[in-house]
């Protein structure tokens, strides 16, 4: 199954070849400590449900995307608010763009076309549906 970002009747094509870059660096639980006043611990412990970063990227030797795709990239990320289904590896996610894209052409032209490549980087949050 291809990867893609959907949001209303609008599918973006991802790059199959995508790696998600903190995919590990997450953990379902968060722990808290704190010390009393007389020096006791206090240890906490709660289940986390959403808030995963899955930064999605490319580089200058694999996972291009076509300056065309880049551009709806653009605009999905601009849209303030916006919620995308995220089908990344035959599962789907909801998701934010919590940052800027970041773009680097393959090769740079003074007048690039709509297929050349580029480099892409997408950070994207975990959020509730």
């Amino acid at each position: 199954m291809p990867n893609t970002l959907t949001y209303a009747s609008t599918t973006i094509p991802l790059h199959d070849d995508l790696s998600w870059s903190d995919e590990f660096a997450w953990r379902d639980t968060v722990i808290r400590q704190a010390r009393t006043i007389a020096g006791a611990l206090i240890v906490e412990s709660a289940s986390r449900t959403k808030g995963r970063p899955i930064t999605l990227a490319g580089s200058q030797q694999h996972a291009w995307m076509p300056r065309s795709t880049v551009l709806q990239l653009q605009t999905a990320a601009n849209l303030p608010g916006q919620k995308f289904t995220l089908n990344f590896r035959g599962v789907n996610y909801t998701v934010m763009f919590v940052g800027e894209l970041q773009v680097e052409a393959v090769m740079d032209y003074s007048d690039p076309e709509p297929t050349d490549n580029y480099a892409v980087v997408m950070p994207l949050m975990e959020v509730e549906a």
